[in-house]
């Protein structure tokens, strides 16, 4: 192995805390890891440990783990189903299956987007969210409008489509353009 590979040794760095200030050197420069060994532990550890102290927060039902989104008091399966794939089946009602299946499971985040397949994802996670469903499901979906009358017609478009009256999540899709973000703050939020 090449000695570039190689995370340096404490002789070889100096680190800074604010770039003017030295800072006392960590002991894992002196494990003799390479950079991809160092990261692989590091991953797994993160993994291990909880990334932000969460994975012992965790509770299950129905074998499925839950986690408390972000700042908000809903709990949400880790797993989830994926509106993207919903809507390629050649058959509508082996995609609600797929749903109800899930959601009897106990999974119970739904994602979704506008414009996936045309609509059809949308169309058939409506369906099958009838008949008692939509109360087991976390439901989310995507805007790509960039005008707050096209992210409105969207989003009165997936209500519809959903056959529901609310979206528990909406997320602005594809943020794509360098000046997205800002023009999302400066209407707030559109």
């Amino acid at each position: 192995m090449d000695s570039e590979s190689r995370i340096p040794d404490h002789s070889e760095i100096t680190m800074t805390a604010d770039r003017d200030q030295p800072e006392e050197r960590s002991a894992w420069f002196e494990t003799g890891l390479t950079r991809r060994e160092f990261l692989e532990a590091a991953a797994a550890a993160a993994v291990f440990a909880g990334i932000g102290g969460q994975a012992h927060a965790a509770e299950t039902r129905n074998g499925i783990p839950y986690r408390t989104l972000g700042r908000t008091v809903e709990k949400v399966s880790v797993v989830g189903i994926g509106g993207s794939h919903i809507g390629v089946q050649a058959e509508e009602q082996e995609s609600i299956r797929i749903i109800r299946t899930a959601l009897d499971s106990g999974i119970n985040f739904l994602d979704n987007s506008w414009d996936y397949n045309g609509g059809q994802s949308e169309i058939r996670m409506g369906k099958a969210l009838q008949d008692g469903y939509r109360q087991k499901a976390f439901l989310m979906t995507k805007l790509d409008g960039r005008t707050k009358e096209s992210a409105s017609s969207q989003l009165e478009e997936s209500l519809h489509r959903l056959r529901t009256d609310h979206i528990d999540l909406v997320q602005f899709h594809e943020i794509i353009r360098m000046d997205e973000p800002a023009l999302k703050r400066r209407h707030h939020g559109l």
